[in-house]
């Protein structure tokens, strides 16, 4: 049986997981032991105490979500950045996945504006970057974790995510008032 090390340092906020070295390959295989277990639930809620205790102060909070393929120049990078600004000259927070694109406008849009610009990002091996344009940042393990965490702060939610979608996939997607 594999044996599982807890330590203080899973819990440490400002310390993030090396995808490398977790078990997230092997997390539908049936031979998971309880120790693969204990230490994935355990990671998961790293990421969700350091997305927490990060953006605890966080108020008037707007959640931009969007894709990471448009690039510069695009429609709705051009509409992400000068949404991103106006809501940060208006006194709101921008939060968004951290990433480039759509997620990297809303912030460069909030830097330019004079606002708070916040990023929760994914940790990739070979995807997605941080962007530049961000003030504080949380990196995440898991889609699920960074998922939460880029809701729980927000009071108010604006998002191109759904026009974003329709426009790629050429279908739309359901969108809930919170």
């Amino acid at each position: 049986m594999q044996q599982c090390r807890i330590t203080l340092k899973m819990f440490n906020y400002l310390n993030t997981y090396d995808m490398s070295k977790s078990n997230d390959r092997k997390f539908f295989e049936a031979e998971r032991t309880l120790a693969d277990e204990i230490r994935d639930s355990h990671k998961a809620m790293a990421d969700l105490w350091q997305g927490i205790t990060a953006f605890q102060e966080t108020k008037n909070c707007v959640t931009i979500y969007g894709s990471a393929r448009f690039k510069e120049g695009h429609p709705y990078y051009e509409l992400a950045r000068s949404m991103g600004k106006v809501l940060a000259e208006n006194g709101f927070t921008v939060l968004t996945g951290g990433g480039p694109g759509v997620m990297e406008a809303a912030n460069r849009g909030a830097k330019e504006g004079n606002g708070m610009s916040l990023g929760c990002n994914i940790i990739l091996p070979f995807e997605q970057k941080l962007n530049p344009y961000i003030d504080k940042k949380v990196e995440f393990e898991f889609f699920f974790t960074r998922k939460v965490i880029l809701r729980k702060n927000i009071r108010v939610v604006r998002t191109v995510y759904k026009r974003l979608h329709y426009s790629v996939y050429n279908k739309p997607i359901k969108c809930y008032k919170m």
